[in-house]
């Protein structure tokens, strides 16, 4: 078995954490834009859940391991953090792995964990997988990393365009912090938390 390199880096966890962010995001409203679009959300959140804890690596060791297996980071992880041993952590990022091929690429897939074969063809299941629950685990997820990096997303909740760079960029149609608040227990109004 072939492990992941560990890649040392000068760049501050931010910089992950920050595109973790975007994705997360994306993620988020994704959800929201209908059935034909849930295999990109659950895309966006495979490579949110990775940079997060990629972050979390570099944050805590200044390197990261190159893969997208979203369970291989979070054991590497669960050095720093027993959050990333837990079982609920690890059955999120397991059902948030079998986006890294099929959230991609759909039927087109190298791998899908779900795929049968019906009439010698294979049938991708993953492309349809994304579940209503899966934006809480991924709320959960996001709320728990970014507390972990004392990395916040409050400047998005308080309408802080001086503080918030994807507040202060954005252009979307629905209000950035009705992308991130919308059904979520763990980013919630100000008046909320």
């Amino acid at each position: 078995m072939q492990y992941p390199r560990r890649v040392s880096t000068t760049l501050p966890y931010l910089v992950f954490s920050r595109e973790a962010d975007i994705d997360y995001l994306l993620a988020r409203m994704i959800h929201f834009l209908g059935h034909g679009f849930i295999g990109r959300a659950g895309f966006f959140a495979h490579q949110a859940c990775e940079k997060y804890m990629k972050a979390v690596m570099v944050q805590n060791t200044g390197a990261y391991l190159e893969t997208h297996k979203l369970p291989k980071l979070a054991s590497a992880c669960s050095e720093f953090e027993a959050y990333f041993a837990e079982q609920s952590t690890i059955t999120t990022v397991r059902i948030f792995d079998t986006f890294e091929q099929v959230g991609r690429y759909g039927g087109a897939a190298n791998f899908d964990p779900l795929a049968t074969v019906a009439r010698g063809k294979k049938i991708t299941a993953g492309t349809t997988l994304w579940l209503g629950h899966y934006l809480d685990l991924l709320d959960e997820f996001a709320f728990k990393i970014t507390g972990m990096l004392g990395h916040t997303l409050k400047p998005i909740l308080e309408d802080d365009t001086q503080h918030s760079w994807l507040l202060a960029t954005w252009k979307g149609e629905r209000p950035l912090k009705l992308v991130l608040t919308q059904q979520n227990r763990y980013f919630k109004e100000l008046t909320d938390c």
